[in-house]
């Protein structure tokens, strides 16, 4: 499980993926308002220097800015999830050294171990993005949470928010990575009858984009990230999201497992 997860985590195209993820969540931020706060200071146009204070509070809050940096990456996130390391699954059952990590591991732990190593790469690598660019924002923002300056920033649940933005945003991030763990077990299961490379990677997407129509708003993917945007976000539509996931991905996991052993032998 060691030398998977090393395999999964240290590539150098991680590093680009997280410093991309990282570039699309400022560039929401900066062009929804964050820029504002940034120039205010040298703006020429801005004579009083209480509005300058007033603009610097209100667009370069924190919390107005980690919110509104998920505006594009949330719809790439079925993507990204995949790129660190979900294609070795399908790579592995078409070469030989499948059969080699079999021979020594077993096929339930090999399995455990390949899954679980896919799920948790996908997870660190867009979760450790959204840290780094929580961290470096924290450095150039305003961290004032009086009312007038995070009021209209959460939609859902506002109660909380006002009264702990902090705790809000830190539920958010944490539901977040629950629901990304889960929703690549489902990945990995729906492609898993797959060979194309491509489309292992687009599927999943596609699938997630279907859902945002035909599904009812409180199940939308789009809704469960981004539970601040509507007040018909649900715990429990998010609960069933989850479970439907794993569900589907346990099953599809376990059909191609058997076909694949059954057409070796």
């Amino acid at each position: 499980m060691k030398k998977e997860l090393q395999r999964a985590l240290f590539s150098p195209k991680n590093i680009v993926l997280v410093a991309f993820v990282v570039f699309i969540m400022f560039f929401s931020a900066y062009n929804d308002g964050w820029k504002t706060a940034l120039f205010a200071s040298r703006a020429t146009d801005i004579a009083n220097p209480e509005d300058v204070e007033y603009y610097q509070r209100y667009f370069g809050n924190v919390y107005r800015v980690w919110i509104s940096s998920y505006s594009v990456i949330q719809v790439l996130i079925p993507l990204l999830l995949l790129i660190p390391y979900a294609l070795t699954y399908t790579v592995e059952k078409q070469s030989q050294y499948r059969y080699l990590i079999v021979s020594r591991e077993g096929k339930n732990r090999y399995f455990c171990h390949k899954v679980l190593s896919i799920i948790i790469a996908g997870v660190v690598i867009v979760g450790l993005a959204e840290i780094i660019f929580y961290g470096v924002s924290y450095i150039y923002t305003s961290h004032d949470s009086t009312g007038e300056y995070i009021y209209g920033i959460v939609e859902n649940k506002d109660s909380i928010f006002y009264q702990d933005a902090s705790q809000y945003c830190a539920l958010v991030f944490g539901s977040h990575l629950v629901y990304y763990a889960s929703f690549l077990f489902f990945s990995v299961g729906i492609t898993s009858f797959f060979k194309n490379r491509i489309a292992i990677l687009l599927l999943p997407f596609l699938i997630s984009s279907g859902f945002e129509l035909i599904l009812p708003s409180f199940m939308q993917p789009n809704v469960l990230l981004l539970p601040w945007i509507t007040s018909e976000y649900s715990v429990y539509g998010y609960i069933g999201m989850v479970i439907m996931y794993c569900c589907v991905g346990i099953i599809c996991l376990t059909i191609t497992e058997k076909l694949y052993y059954r057409n070796s032998t």
